[in-house]
């Protein structure tokens, strides 16, 4: 399960790392809302394009994005682009759910943004 943690890297991820400002203004955001002591590079994000996203960063990044109003893209957030473990714990409450009769959509919503 190759990069089963990040978006599928193509041209909707190199067009957001662009219209956040470039990968040195994306790498200074990372740096800076992460507080990292050794900078994000320029490079890594360039890997970005290639290789996609990182889960980790996906959240601050669409919050920057949001800031700014420019959009992210489809199912950036959603389920098609959750960590295995993560999509498996989802699935799993919802059989709880449904056991229990309660619709999937109340309760333990994760809020992305």
């Amino acid at each position: 399960m190759r990069n089963s943690m990040k978006p599928t890297a193509g041209p909707e991820v190199s067009a957001l790392i662009d219209a956040l400002g470039g990968p040195t203004e994306v790498s200074r955001i990372v740096t800076a809302h992460f507080n990292i002591h050794t900078p994000m590079t320029p490079q890594a994000i360039c890997n970005w394009k290639r290789r996609g996203i990182p889960w980790a960063y996906r959240a601050c990044l669409a919050m920057h994005a949001r800031d700014q109003s420019i959009d992210v893209p489809e199912n950036f957030m959603n389920e098609g682009f959750l960590p295995a473990h993560v999509a498996r714990q989802r699935a799993e409450q919802s059989v709880q759910h449904a056991r229990r009769g309660v619709d999937p959509g109340e309760g333990d919503e994760i809020a992305w943004l």
